[in-house]
């Protein structure tokens, strides 16, 4: 949650204050655009590390999916400086996961939609977010990249940087279906406990 919110902050105050995106955002990259992607990229490299040492893969595959993808595009982009103006851009998206974590944390609490103003607001949040900084973003980035196909000078780092946002655009398909799974299992009334039935044993 902690990176989530670090990284969002970033990629905002980047996004709001100097970024490269009006101009050539293949080749050039603003400093704060580059720290941004550089946090993330340290972050997703534990995370994934404590995934496969501690066997957390086996129940979260589609997680190590994700950020092997996204190191190996994020890795290639800051070693080699190009599109990373677009991975800056992409990590908006942490903002929702903020409330996503949020939501969590709340309901390992014992909080429910129906009792809880916090956890209402933070649904409302979290819907609100997966389209504006995670939704938006990611098509957006998609639509740049391939606009910016002929400003890559290597095709294999466009067909990277490409073919990397329309995994994660499909990804996201994928979490508007556990979101909206996790909405309804929040939302639903409460399970009547089983009724206790008496049985009359006879001498």
């Amino acid at each position: 949650m902690l990176h989530s919110a670090l990284s969002s902050l970033l990629a905002i105050s980047a996004l709001l204050t100097s970024h490269s995106l009006n101009g050539d955002y293949v080749s050039t990259v603003t400093r704060g655009e580059f720290l941004a992607t550089s946090v993330s990229t340290g972050y997703f490299a534990y995370d994934l590390w404590d995934y496969v040492l501690n066997g957390l893969y086996v129940k979260s595959p589609g997680i190590v999916v994700h950020h092997v993808v996204v190191l190996i595009c994020y890795i290639s982009a800051l070693t080699k400086t190009v599109g990373v103006p677009l991975l800056s851009l992409a990590l908006v998206c942490e903002l929702q996961s903020v409330f996503m974590h949020a939501r969590k944390l709340l309901v390992m609490s014992n909080f429910s939609v129906r009792l809880s103003p916090l956890l209402q607001w933070v649904w409302r949040a979290q819907w609100v977010s997966f389209t504006v900084a995670r939704f938006i973003p990611h098509v957006a980035v998609a639509v740049l990249t391939y606009q910016a196909k002929h400003l890559f000078v290597q095709q294999i780092h466009f067909a990277m940087a490409f073919g990397g946002i329309i995994f994660i655009n499909l990804l996201n398909v994928q979490l508007l279906f556990d979101v909206r799974k996790a909405c309804r299992k929040d939302s639903a009334p409460p399970k009547a406990p089983p009724s206790s039935v008496s049985v009359l044993k006879t001498p």
